[in-house]
């Protein structure tokens, strides 16, 4: 069975490239990678400024100004009165104590938020799905919104989701069609374009983990689903918790990737499979870029139909997510019941001649 393992995991020269272009694409993965995973209220800021608490103890101090934005994930914060916050503060979890001054707003996601009687808040505050204390003396300009559940102040659109939207839209509005297909069609090309900078910076880590979903299809997608299930359980029961807030958006992050990086792989494939079927000697970020972009498009265009749609995107997000789990992305090879059904024939036995006779 012709695979694209077979040349990229034993011919590691198939990739041609320079080590700059390399280093230069993975920078730009990351940062691309972490603008889209911090909140806005965060990049809005300096980062050089700011201040970002994991699970410690912070102090602002009468009399000191505090430049950029304070995001509290899981700690302790108290701001002095007299403290200036000139930005936003942003809670995931924690306590909080606010007496001094905040130019900007300040948004809790769970934890506890007490403003005291010199609390001076410009803009506004927000409690999701945690506990706040309002002193009769604190000031809030903006106005308070405080909610029961753990709801995000900014509105996420799931990168996998349904992107047609037309069997919701109207039908006699050929414009909103029209955009929802074109809309499709720039995510699909962006997904692809991202999956050909993957397999650019990690070749060998993609294609063991096609690899290992080409050979062993069940045990990849059992493992898969398997995780698609009990993750999310166990992230929502972290976030129950308030304090272990961060450790469930670390887990989140951390599954959404390993999803796409799973998708991408399938991709690669899909695109190796697509080339030797046309004969044609594509390099594998072409084999990425090609295989990721049908395979979007199929499997998404499958998603629409009613009542069973959502079986193809859920194999395909079992079997890739399988294949980085068992792989441990892509790092190490997987031994599986293939292998373990045919060993190695046992080493014939060397017999030694038999000496000559004397006459």
């Amino acid at each position: 069975m012709y695979s694209v393992t077979g040349s990229l995991l034993a011919n590691p020269d198939a990739l041609q490239g320079g080590e700059e272009v390399k280093r230069a694409l993975l920078a730009t993965f990351f940062i691309v990678l972490v603008a889209l995973a911090l909140p806005g209220s965060v990049l809005a800021a300096d980062l050089q400024q700011g201040k970002v608490v994991f699970g410690d103890n912070y102090i602002l101090r009468g009399g000191e100004t505090l430049h950029g934005d304070l995001t509290l994930f899981g700690g302790n914060a108290e701001l002095e009165p007299g403290s200036l916050v000139d930005g936003n503060v942003l809670m995931f979890g924690g306590n909080l104590i606010v007496n001094g001054d905040v130019s900007g707003d300040v948004t809790a996601l769970g934890g506890n938020l007490s403003l005291g009687s010199s609390a001076v808040v410009r803009g506004t505050v927000q409690s999701f799905g945690g506990n706040l204390e309002h002193s009769p003396g604190a000031r809030t300009e903006g106005g308070v919104r405080e909610r029961d559940g753990l709801e995000f102040p900014f509105r996420w659109e799931p990168p996998f989701g349904d992107p047609f939207r037309f069997w919701s839209a109207p039908r006699s509005t050929l414009a909103s069609l029209v955009q929802s297909w074109v809309w499709f069609l720039f995510r699909t090309i962006l997904l692809a374009v991202l999956a050909a900078v993957v397999v650019m910076i990690w070749p060998k880590q993609a294609a063991r983990v096609a690899q290992t979903v080409v050979e062993e299809p069940l045990t990849t997608g059992a493992v898969g689903l398997v995780a698609l299930i009990i993750i999310p359980i166990l992230l929502v029961a972290l976030a129950i918790t308030i304090c272990l807030i961060p450790i469930s958006v670390i887990g989140g992050i951390l599954l959404a990737v390993a999803a796409a990086f799973g998708r991408i792989a399938l991709g690669l494939e899909v695109g190796n499979r697509l080339g030797h079927t046309l004969k044609q000697e594509w390099q594998p970020p072409a084999d990425a870029f090609i295989g990721t972009f049908v395979l979007f498009f199929v499997v998404d265009g499958i998603g629409l139909i009613p009542c069973i749609g959502w079986i193809a995107p859920l194999a395909v997000g079992a079997l890739g997510l399988g294949g980085v789990i068992l792989t441990r992305f892509g790092t190490r090879a997987y031994v599986g019941t293939r292998s373990a059904a045919t060993p190695p024939a046992p080493p014939v036995p060397v017999v030694p001649p038999e000496p000559l006779a004397k006459d």
